[in-house]
């Protein structure tokens, strides 16, 4: 099972720019409006944007930016602008997906899926 290292977030609905970095138990806590939900809505959307109820990109920015940096050196890139994403997947033998969100919904049949214990 591959596990999350890094999240980098930029101009993403509530969040200006974020750096998250998960350990084995990661509390993401605030008040509200501080953008809770959108990190955890970026996280998603780095994998399966499709399952967005909104527009991404934050007011009076014109792109957003979402990176997920797994434990195996893979790294996801998705950027939001106009109304559309387009993902890049680079693994950590350096290789390119060609059709990466075929790869990333090929990770868990779809869906994303996890072991709250693990």
């Amino acid at each position: 099972m591959k596990h999350i290292k890094i999240v980098r977030i930029e101009n993403f609905m509530g969040i200006d720019d974020a750096l998250i970095e998960p350990g084995k138990v990661t509390i993401i806590q605030g008040e509200n409006g501080s953008g809770k939900s959108s990190a955890l809505d970026a996280i998603l959307a780095a994998f399966f944007p499709k399952g967005l109820k909104r527009e991404p990109v934050r007011v009076g920015n014109n792109e957003a930016r979402v990176m997920v940096k797994m434990d195996d050196g893979t790294v996801i890139s998705r950027k939001f602008k106009g109304g559309k994403s387009d993902v890049s997947i680079k693994t950590g033998e350096g290789d390119s997906k060609s059709s990466p969100q075929s790869w990333l919904d090929g990770l868990s049949g779809g869906g994303l899926n996890f072991n709250p214990v693990d």
